[in-house]
């Protein structure tokens, strides 16, 4: 399924339409024809585009924006036949993402539809973590760790001191330059440092020393492939 789309219309003829076009692209469709029916069915499912008419009965499309907004940042087209200026740049100061007017070219709405569709997919998928080496991979904007998609719990201080050390594989740090760099001093108990490394490697396991290696007389470095000095 490409994604999940609620069409407010009260056009049967034009929601029949978009369901069409939009299912044969494999988009799942929810048709409602009126504002009071489109918020209660918003919470009861998880959407990833908003096609909105705004002449609908009862409360208008923009009365439905407006609550929409307080909510919720679902992504929002408005399909409509007004196509005077005003109501443009009133849509778009009310947070709609998108304006077409009627009549339009299913094809092109469609288009548009899956170009919505994958920018919304951008941004809620999780992003690859930017170190990994095998199964252990390292995020460092969301300051998350992991081994076999296991997270390992890391205290801040040691997230932020195997991030140092993988960022840099097979560099060799002194205790000084470690503290330094993720404590902020260059003076303190560097035994810290010592005691920090262990709980890394005890939450890394049985390859955590191999992971995590002491270079002795100098200080500490990470191993890549803890597999090739195992």
């Amino acid at each position: 399924m490409q994604g999940k789309v609620l069409v407010v219309e009260d056009d049967r003829a034009i929601s029949d339409l978009l369901r069409v076009y939009l299912e044969k692209e494999g988009i799942e469709v929810t048709v409602t024809d009126s504002a009071e029916q489109a918020l209660p069915a918003i919470e009861r499912a998880d959407f990833d585009l908003l096609l909105l008419d705004l002449n609908l009965p009862g409360r208008d499309g923009f009365e439905l924006l407006a609550d929409l907004r307080r909510r919720h940042d679902l992504p929002v087209l408005v399909l409509t036949a007004r196509d005077a200026e005003e109501d443009s740049i009133f849509a778009f100061g009310g947070g709609a993402d998108d304006y077409v007017t009627k009549p339009f070219s299913p094809k092109v709405l469609t288009a548009r539809v899956r170009a919505h569709l994958r920018r919304r997919r951008a941004s809620v998928e999780p992003a690859e973590p930017d170190l990994r080496y095998g199964p252990l991979s390292i995020d460092r904007d969301a300051y998350l760790a992991a081994l076999d998609g296991r997270p390992l719990n890391l205290a801040r201080k040691e997230f932020e001191l195997l991030a140092m050390l993988a960022a840099a594989p097979r560099q060799v740090f002194t205790a000084e330059q470690l503290y330094d760099r993720v404590w902020g001093n260059r003076f303190g108990d560097l035994s810290t440092v010592t005691v920090h490394v262990q709980r890394i490697r005890k939450k890394l396991g049985a390859q955590g020393p191999r992971w995590v290696q002491t270079v002795r007389g100098v200080g500490y470095r990470f191993n890549p492939d803890p597999e090739a000095s195992s």
